[in-house]
C-alpha cells in the first residue's frame, strides 16, 4: 500500500516538474526575453505559446500577392518586399527598424539598420551561422560558410589567398572560354531571327562550367555530375527553409529525407575517388583550387570535400541569378542598354573584357550594382549570438537569432530617397559608398570580417559574361514572362525569365 502511494506522489511531482519545465520553455522564458527587449525600446508581434509570432506570419504570407510586372509602358518600378518579405515590410513600419518576433519559441531580433549590422558583423567570434534546417547540412556540411567562431577563422586564413584579386587572374579567361560557348549556340539558334532564350537556364550552365573549371581544372567535366547534384540538393534544401521544422524529423524516412541523405553520400563518394586519384597522380597538377586545398596539407579530406559543396553551390547559383536579374532589368530598361553598349565599343573596340578592362566599364558595374540592390541573390542573412554582445544602445544575450534582411536595407526609402524601387543605376556614378544616405547601406555581400569570400570571383565572372552578351545581342522582354518571385535559400524568379534576343 505505501509503496503505491509513494509510486502516486512520485508521478504528481513528475508530472508537475514537466509541466514547470514546459511552462519555463514555451512561456516564462519568451516572455522575460520579450520583457528584456521591450526595456530596451525593442518592441514586436505579440507572442503566443509554442507558436510564437507563426500564426501572425502565416497570415500575412497567405495574403501576400504577387507585384505587378515591371514592364513599360506603365512606369516600372520593383517594390518587391512587400509580397517576397511581408512580415519585413509590415513589422518594419509599426515598430522600426529593429524589432522582436519569436519563431515558435525562438528569439529572433531583425535589425535593418545598416550601423547596426555594421557593428554586429565586425567581430565574427561573436556569433556562428544559424542554419535552420538539417537538410542544408546536407548541402554545405561543414563548409565555412556554415561554420563560427574559431572553426570559421580558421577556414578563413586558409581560404582567403585563392580569392586574393592576383590569384583570380585567370577567372576572365576561364569565363570568357565558357560565354563564348553558350554565344555561338544562341548565335546559331537565332540566325536573322529573334529567338525566346530562358536566361536562367542557361546562366545556370555557365556558371556551373566556370566554378568547376575554377574548382576541378582538367577534371571539371568529370565534376558536372557533382554540380548537378549539388543543384537538386539545393533547391530540396530551398524548398525545406520555407516550413516550420520539427524537432527530429529529419530521422523520419520520408521520400525527401532518402533523397537528401542519398544526394549527400553520393557527392561524397565522388568526391573521395575524385581526391585519392589526385593523392595517387603525386600532386602533378597546380590548376585549380582542389589541387591548392590538397597540397595545402592543413586540410582534412572531409574538410576539403565540405568546402568543395560549398564553393559548387555558392560559387555558381550567385553568379547565374545576377546575371539573370541584370538582363531581366536591362531587358526592361533598354536605355542602359545603349549605354552599356556604347562604352564596350569605347573601351574593348572589338575586344573581349578581360580582368583588367572590366574595371574600366563604369556602366556596366553601375548596372551590376544596381542589380545586386534590387535583387539581391542572398537577400537574407541569419546569425546566432554565441556570447552576450553590445551594438549601439542594445544588449543582446547569447543564444538570440540576429537576422539582417539585406533586401529590406536596399529596399528602405530612408536610405536610397523616393526612387528606391527604381532602376536607376546613376545613384552609383560616385561609388557604392556615396549611393545611399549611410555609406554601409550597400551590403550584397555583407559586411566585416565574414564579407563574402567569394566576392571578386562573383563579380569578374558576372561582369565578363554580361559585357559578352551585350556585344553581341539586344534583347526585351518576352511577352511569356510572369513576374513572380520565390525565396528559399536564394531570391529567385518563380517562372524563369524568358527573354526575346536578336543578333547584332
Amino acid at each position: 500500500m505505501e509503496s503505491s502511494v509513494l509510486l502516486y506522489y512520485y508521478g504528481v511531482v513528475l508530472i508537475l516538474l514537466i509541466g514547470v519545465m514546459v511552462l519555463n520553455m514555451f512561456w516564462w522564458k519568451p516572455r522575460k526575453m520579450k520583457r528584456y527587449f521591450m526595456e530596451q525600446g525593442i518592441r514586436g508581434p505579440s507572442y503566443m505559446p509554442f507558436i510564437g509570432s507563426l500564426g501572425e506570419l502565416a497570415k500575412m504570407y497567405a495574403r501576400a500577392t504577387p507585384p505587378p510586372s515591371p514592364t513599360p509602358p506603365s512606369h516600372p518600378h520593383h517594390s518587391i518586399l512587400p509580397y517576397v518579405f511581408p512580415h519585413l515590410h509590415a513589422w518594419r513600419e509599426h515598430y522600426g527598424r529593429a524589432f522582436l518576433y519569436f519563431y515558435g519559441r525562438s528569439p529572433r531580433l531583425q535589425i535593418t539598420d545598416p550601423e547596426l549590422i555594421k557593428e554586429f558583423t565586425m567581430n565574427p567570434r561573436n556569433f556562428s551561422q544559424s542554419i535552420q534546417h538539417p537538410l542544408v547540412h546536407n548541402l554545405l556540411g561543414k563548409g565555412i560558410v556554415a561554420s563560427g567562431g574559431d572553426t570559421w577563422a580558421t577556414q578563413r586564413k586558409t581560404l582567403s589567398p585563392y580569392f586574393f584579386m592576383e590569384s583570380l587572374k585567370g577567372v576572365s579567361t576561364v569565363a570568357q572560354g565558357a560565354a563564348e560557348e553558350m554565344i555561338q549556340r544562341w548565335s546559331e539558334l537565332i540566325g536573322s531571327n529573334e529567338v525566346e532564350i530562358e536566361v536562367l537556364l542557361e546562366f545556370e550552365k555557365v556558371s556551373q562550367c566556370i566554378i568547376a573549371k575554377m574548382l576541378f581544372g582538367n577534371d571539371a567535366e568529370q565534376a558536372m555530375p557533382m554540380l548537378q547534384m549539388q543543384a537538386e540538393q539545393s533547391a530540396i534544401s530551398s524548398r525545406s527553409v520555407k516550413s516550420f521544422y520539427i524537432p527530429g524529423f529529419k530521422f523520419f524516412p520520408t521520400s525527401v529525407n532518402r533523397r537528401s541523405k542519398w544526394l549527400r553520400r553520393e557527392t561524397e563518394r565522388r568526391f573521395d575517388e575524385l581526391i585519392e586519384r589526385r593523392y595517387r597522380s603525386g600532386g602533378q597538377r597546380d590548376d585549380d583550387w582542389l589541387e591548392l586545398m590538397i597540397s595545402s596539407r592543413s586540410m582534412s579530406r572531409q574538410q576539403i570535400i565540405d568546402e568543395c559543396c560549398t564553393f559548387m553551390i555558392a560559387g555558381s547559383e550567385s553568379t547565374n541569378l545576377l546575371l539573370t536579374w541584370a538582363c531581366f532589368l536591362l531587358s526592361i530598361h533598354t536605355e542602359w542598354q545603349v549605354r552599356a553598349r556604347e562604352e564596350l565599343h569605347q573601351v574593348l573596340k572589338g575586344q573581349r573584357p578581360n580582368v583588367e578592362t572590366i574595371n574600366q566599364l563604369k556602366t556596366l558595374n553601375m548596372i551590376i550594382n544596381e542589380t545586386l540592390r534590387l535583387y539581391t541573390p542572398l537577400p537574407f542573412v541569419m546569425k546566432i549570438v554565441n556570447e552576450q554582445v553590445k551594438i549601439g544602445n542594445l544588449t543582446i544575450p547569447a543564444g538570440v537569432g540576429v537576422e539582417m534582411p539585406i533586401i529590406a536595407v536596399h529596399h528602405d526609402p530612408k536610405q536610397w530617397g523616393e526612387n528606391f524601387d527604381q532602376f536607376d543605376p546613376s545613384r552609383f556614378a560616385e561609388g557604392v559608398s556615396k549611393a545611399a544616405k549611410h555609406p554601409m547601406a550597400y551590403m550584397p555581400f555583407m559586411l566585416g570580417p565574414r564579407i563574402c569570400m567569394g566576392m571578386n570571383f562573383a563579380l569578374i565572372e558576372a561582369k565578363v559574361v554580361l559585357a559578352m552578351v551585350l556585344q553581341d545581342f539586344t534583347f526585351v522582354i518576352s511577352p511569356a514572362y510572369k513576374h513572380d518571385l520565390v525565396f528559399g535559400l536564394s531570391l529567385k524568379p518563380k517562372y524563369g525569365t524568358p527573354l526575346l534576343f536578336h543578333k547584332i
